[in-house]
């Protein structure tokens, strides 16, 4: 994980990484260093420098312009940071200077302000003029406090003065930690998608439970004859002869009436119709979710994936409310809800493509295939865990092997 703490450049409140920054960030501060650099070198190895002919490149060369501008890419880096390609944790994360950067460059523009430069931080104003530079170049001859800071600064831009210890504790540590860290991160919201799944499927399940049977009443009737028409007549004619009733012709199920599904619109509540369109909605967004989700088991988009599920749920409903006539009004939300309920499974509610009892098998599909990548995800947070905490025995090994390594040298070295 990546800590940044808060820094002051020129008064001015910015960003910094604690420690150890991308290398891209060093590559991208020393190169704009390299015009102050560049300056600071003039007749650096002459035994009696020109100061005129110094004075003249300066003047007329574009040293102040070229300062200016690197100032200013630096002070942008300092506020918005910059992207690393190589970023073995996501490539579009932003890096920002380190805390020791940061103070460098604030020790440079102390010295260009004193060379004259009209710079102030808070407000965007950064003017190098060439007689700044001339003066700059001056006081770095005369002083070693410019020498020192381009030296520091410089310095502070890769890693070369950083120990062995160091180099284990801020690299390979903090790369493995931000690795691990951003995987863990993606498994939480992965968890947490297919968890609100579960938690909407659920209560679509109970919505969907609201399905009754009832029977109407009715007479025992038989058509096959008209003195056996009636079967509450106080002096029913029917005997019985043999081993059945004559006159009644025919299977039983001609004389009774089947259990009929039914749901009662009247019966489903305002909080009910709500409640459908919401879960709908969350359907909607676990979807998009799930479908924005780095593929892989029970994510893409493969027959029989959670996400493959949700869609069907989802189309189901959608397929109840164009049977309705849309959502424009209570009645027919409620005339969708019923449909849905109804599931096909009479003759006046059947939706077009959906067989008796599909939306049913349907969610009990989705909540299972929710419920298994539910586990397969526990699981592979158990396994990133195990990994986390061997990363960390591994550096701590390689810690140990060096601090022994070094105390063995150093006692060879006092004998």
């Amino acid at each position: 994980m990546t800590f940044l703490l808060p820094v002051k450049i020129d008064g001015a409140e910015y960003q910094a990484h604690a420690e150890y920054t991308s290398n891209a960030v060093g590559e991208y501060y020393k190169e704009r260093l390299k015009p102050f650099a560049d300056v600071f070198n003039l007749g650096l190895n002459d035994t009696s420098p020109d100061t005129d002919a110094i004075r003249a490149l300066i003047e007329n060369g574009t040293y102040h312009t070229e300062m200016e501008t690197a100032l200013q890419e630096l002070l942008d880096l300092a506020q918005n940071g910059i992207t690393d390609p190589n970023d073995p944790v996501d490539p579009n994360r932003k890096h920002y200077l380190s805390v020791e950067m940061s103070a460098s460059l604030n020790q440079l523009i102390k010295t260009l302000k004193a060379a004259g430069a009209d710079i102030d931080v808070s407000t965007g104003t950064v003017n190098i003029t060439a007689n700044n530079v001339v003066e700059w170049k001056s006081l770095s001859v005369n002083s070693d406090a410019i020498r020192q800071v381009i030296a520091f600064t410089l310095d502070t831009a890769g890693d070369q003065n950083r120990t062995l210890q160091a180099l284990v504790e801020l690299i390979y540590v903090k790369t493995g930690n931000e690795i691990l860290t951003q995987n863990l991160n993606d498994l939480e919201t992965a968890l947490s998608t297919t968890k609100d799944s579960l938690k909407t499927l659920t209560q679509l399940q109970d919505l969907h439970n609201k399905i009754e049977t009832t029977k109407q009443e009715q007479s025992f009737v038989s058509f096959a004859s008209q003195n056996y028409s009636d079967g509450n007549n106080s002096r029913p004619t029917a005997f019985v002869e043999g081993s059945g009733f004559d006159g009644i012709a025919g299977q039983a199920s001609k004389f009774f009436q089947e259990l009929q599904p039914t749901v009662d619109v009247n019966n489903l509540t305002n909080a009910d119709t709500a409640l459908f369109l919401e879960l709908r909605n969350d359907l909607v967004q676990q979807i998009s979710i799930l479908t924005q989700t780095t593929p892989g088991a029970g994510t893409s988009g493969e027959a029989g994936s959670l996400l493959d599920k949700l869609k069907t749920v989802k189309s189901h409903i959608d397929m109840a409310i164009e049977k309705a006539g849309g959502v424009g009004d209570t009645d027919q939300i409620k005339r969708a809800l019923r449909y849905w309920i109804l599931d096909s499974q009479t003759d006046n509610a059947e939706i077009d493509g959906i067989e008796p009892g599909q939306i049913q098998r349907e969610i009990t599909a989705a909540l299972s295939a929710g419920q298994s990548l539910n586990d397969s995800q526990k699981e592979e947070v158990r396994r990133y865990l195990f990994v986390f905490e061997e990363y960390y025995k591994s550096a701590a090994a390689i810690l140990n092997k060096i601090t022994q390594l070094l105390e063995r040298m150093a006692q060879g070295i006092a004998r």
